[in-house]
């Protein structure tokens, strides 16, 4: 049994893939940095503390984070 038939890794076959992890790491990236920035949000609001807690939820909320 000839395994190349199973497995054809052609140039355009790895150039797909090399795609495919460059745009995995760039999503990986930006998970990174939003979670970077929503720690800074976090401290900055802290130490404003004249923020209301609706303000702060709709920060939250432009990350991501819902609130039951």
């Amino acid at each position: 049994m000839d395994l190349q038939n199973y497995f054809p890794f052609s140039l355009e076959r790895k150039q797909i893939v090399a795609t495919l992890a460059f745009i995995l790491s760039i999503i990986g990236f930006f998970f990174f940095f939003r979670a970077l920035f929503f720690l800074v949000f976090l401290i900055l609001l802290n130490l404003g503390g004249g923020f209301v807690l609706s303000r702060q939820r709709m920060v939250l909320n432009m990350f991501g984070f819902e609130f039951v």
